[in-house]
């Protein structure tokens, strides 16, 4: 394996350059095509559509309620299933902090194709974007560039200027321009709400496996392959880093880990946080070149937290010692139908 830890690239490895293209979805489904604006001739061309507005950061289960109403709505209408997205948070663009992102953008981007969406718009936000009120937002750049026959939101909804566009306005713009407003069901698991917020909180706290019950699905990191500085290499270990611009990252330390390449078949392996949030994976067995390959890492359970060693043989020495309580926690840990899960994180020494 070529890639060696160090610290991500900084630059934006595989978002989206160049409108339009396609990403691909599972065996026997449609691919999702991407445009970035509203500008686009191809979103015209597009057709029809049912549009869901939102950032839609980890596409939880909250959102998953969302996009199971836009389906629905698309399919009785007959149109396209769409998603419009921003890029950055919108909170980042207005001069705040931005809050750290649950998943990267093409990672997604590529949950929304895997639940169905058909078409993403990802729209730059801007201060100008933020300074429109909702209004005039719909009526001079949304309705313009789109043939909209629908707009599918969830129970809080609000946008424009001040947050102050919410639903009411939705149904009157929806009955002046001619395109249907449905508002979809909360989404909820065990009676609370389902947030972007509180997935965060059980990510910064270790408890991945919380964290997966609300994103409805394994978590998981996924970015694109970059260059290191060959520590593990030079240790006999080599790894992988991932660049995950933004991305919030578990509590630093080692972790028994799966892996998919590509989107391939899960290997196993160790995955190593640091303190500068630097990630780094070790698959067992594996020797090829990984650069600029996107991979996929899913936690198993932690073996150890992150702590400084004496030289480098206690390094390498500790390092062995981590594969090999991995290979014992992932050979014992149950999979479902192949997909790793997250277990809650726990001292493994």
């Amino acid at each position: 394996m070529k890639a060696t830890p160090g610290g991500a690239s900084g630059k934006r490895v595989g978002a989206p350059t160049c409108p339009p293209r396609s990403m691909d979805r599972p065996a026997g489904g449609q691919a999702m095509k991407v445009i970035n604006g509203l500008e686009d001739p191809a979103l015209a061309a597009a057709g029809r559509i049912v549009v869901s507005i939102g950032v839609y950061d980890g596409v939880h289960l909250g959102h998953g309620a969302v996009v199971a109403a836009l389906l629905r709505e698309a399919r009785r209408l007959r149109a396209v299933p769409a998603v419009l997205t921003f890029s950055p948070h919108p909170r980042g663009a207005l001069g705040g902090a931005p809050p750290p992102l649950i998943v990267a953008e093409e990672h997604r981007l590529a949950l929304l194709a895997a639940r169905g969406v058909r078409l993403c718009i990802v729209l730059p936000f801007t201060r100008g974007i933020a300074a429109m009120d909702a209004a005039k937002f719909l009526r001079d750049r949304l309705l313009p560039a789109a043939r909209v026959a629908g707009i599918v939101v969830g129970p809080g909804f609000a946008f424009g200027r001040g947050r102050r566009g919410g639903i009411r306005l939705l149904r009157e713009a929806g009955g002046a321009h001619g395109f249907t407003v449905v508002v979809a069901g909360r989404g909820e698991l065990g009676g609370r709400k389902v947030s972007s917020t509180a997935i965060r909180g059980l990510i910064r706290r270790g408890d991945l496996a919380g964290a997966s019950r609300l994103l409805g699905r394994p978590y998981s990191l996924r970015g694109i392959v970059v260059r290191g500085k060959a520590l593990g290499r030079s240790l006999g270990v080599p790894t992988a880093n991932l660049d995950l611009p933004g991305v919030l990252r578990p509590p630093p330390g080692v972790y028994a880990a799966r892996a998919t390449v590509s989107g391939g078949k899960p290997r196993d392996g160790v995955l190593n946080i640091d303190c500068d949030g630097v990630v780094e994976v070790h698959l067992f067995d594996f020797s090829g070149d990984l650069y600029g390959r996107p991979m996929e890492v899913f936690p198993d359970g932690k073996i150890r937290p992150e702590r400084r060693f004496r030289s480098r043989a206690a390094l390498a020495e500790r390092m062995q010692r981590d594969i090999a309580i991995a290979r014992r926690m992932l050979h014992t840990t149950a999979s479902k139908e192949g997909v790793p899960r997250a277990r809650r994180g726990g001292a493994y020494e």
